[in-house]
């Protein structure tokens, strides 16, 4: 690592820039193990309280972790799979390999507040299937997934194995429609002391919020809140597009930035 004593970028900002990109590009892979405060601080020719605010902006982005008595650890699993334009990514990450289980904290039949009549085009008080269940990936708690479903679309999914079940798949299957549409609002946050609890966090962290709606058609079928840790998603889009005038602009491609530019 290089720093500029000369630039107006404060070094602890350059030294944790630095840093994480070493993280988001691989570099410094999930367990990997940084060298302590003191030893950096001597390698860099830098204060200790400079390399410890550079650990602590780190640590506040959920990319590192510290153990008592033991050192400094990269704790960012780099996800791959295509977030955005996959709404059914859990099957993509079953075909993929993936260890997937899901732990159900609520479920049942309830009354549509105002807020997800609106997302589904109902009256409010109208009854609906619903579940929360929080996701693990390869054993790690990563998603609260809080979702309503029209009934009339649900059939006995509240009667199946909500821990592995595909609601997606399932709609498709046992309702004979096709979700061919969904729209989707995602709001950066911290994560709070419940969602912390969940999510098996020790202290809080950013995450992403996603608010989905599945369509069939022009009917709003499904009505799905998740909340991703942020230490194991990242987000990008990947534009390609034809800047010939006389066609206009044309998207040909969408959905999560992979290999080419890294953050």
């Amino acid at each position: 690592m290089k720093l500029n004593h000369a630039s107006p970028t404060p070094l602890y900002y350059q030294l944790r820039q630095q840093i994480r990109n070493q993280i988001m590009d691989g570099s410094l892979p999930y367990g990997s193990e940084l060298p302590s405060e003191p030893k950096l601080a001597a390698e860099l020719k830098l204060s200790r309280a400079t390399v410890k605010q550079a650990y602590d902006g780190l640590v506040n982005e959920g990319l590192i972790t510290r153990k008592q008595g033991k050192g400094t650890y990269v704790s960012y699993q780099r996800s791959e799979f295509d977030i955005i334009q996959e709404p059914n990514f859990y099957q993509r990450m079953d075909e993929r390999g993936a260890q997937q289980r899901a732990r159900i904290l609520e479920s049942g039949y309830v009354r549509a507040d105002e807020h997800v009549a609106k997302k589904l085009h109902l009256e409010p008080g109208t009854e609906i299937c619903y579940f929360k269940r929080v996701r693990c990936v390869n054993d790690l708690p990563s998603i609260i997934q809080t979702v309503y479903i029209r009934k009339e679309y649900a059939g006995g999914l509240l009667e199946s194995d909500l821990s592995s079940l595909s609601f997606h798949r399932y709609i498709e299957e046992h309702s004979g429609v096709t979700l061919n549409c969904f729209d989707m609002l995602i709001n950066a946050i911290i994560l709070d002391p419940y969602e912390c609890d969940i999510l098996e966090l020790a202290d809080a962290i950013p995450g992403f919020r996603f608010f989905t709606v599945y369509w069939h058609d022009d009917i709003p079928v499904v009505y799905n809140e998740r909340v991703f840790r942020g230490d194991t998603v990242q987000l990008g889009l990947k534009f390609n597009f034809n800047r010939d005038e006389s066609s206009g602009v044309k998207i040909n491609e969408f959905g999560l930035l992979k290999d080419r530019v890294q953050p």
